[in-house]
């Protein structure tokens, strides 16, 4: 009987030992999977696929992230864009634009300043357009795509001011803290 009990205990360590050393030494909860090279590498038309808006901007303004009954927040805040440049979604991407980012409160979303530039690739997020670390959005200073994407056109009037409006009204109590440059 202890000899059952000795060889229970010494396969338990072993099993023990066996998951830690299968353990990864670090977890990147804050990655995406890498999105493979298309045959015939990368085109305008393949890294703009799947984007409602493709445009690069200067960050103008910030709002806070939505904050709701009891301190409870889903992550989300909206970035205000001066568009400089447009490759899709040019009808609805203003000189103007706002994007939703953050989502999920522990979410790793991109860390948008005030005056820096960035190529936005845009995503339908509930009747708006959102980025976050999983598309192709890049800082304008290291973004590789630009050579690939070529010439775009100078935004329209579109419509990119509509999704601002709603966190305008819903925080004017607070509009002191939306930081416009």
């Amino acid at each position: 009987m202890r000899a059952n009990v000795v060889s229970i205990a010494i396969s338990a360590s072993l099993i023990a030992l066996g998951l830690t050393l299968a353990t990864p030494d670090r977890c990147l909860a804050c990655s995406c999977a890498e999105m493979p090279t298309p045959v015939g590498g990368w085109t305008r038309e393949t890294l703009t696929a799947g984007s409602e808006a493709v445009f690069s901007g200067t960050v103008v303004a910030v709002t806070p992230v939505e904050t709701f009954a009891g301190g409870v927040t889903n992550g989300q805040y909206t970035v205000l864009f001066r568009v400089d440049e447009v490759w899709t979604g040019s009808g609805n991407v203003g000189l103007h634009q706002a994007v939703v980012a953050g989502g999920g409160g522990g979410d790793c979303t991109i860390p948008f300043a005030l005056g820096e530039s960035w190529l936005i690739y845009g995503s339908p997020d509930a009747g708006k357009i959102g980025t976050g670390i999983c598309n192709r959005t890049a800082r304008l200073a290291g973004a590789t795509d630009l050579d690939t994407l070529g010439a775009g056109e100078r935004p329209g009037i579109g419509l990119g001011l509509l999704p601002l409006i709603g966190p305008l009204v819903d925080l004017s109590e607070s509009l002191v803290s939306l930081q416009w440059r």
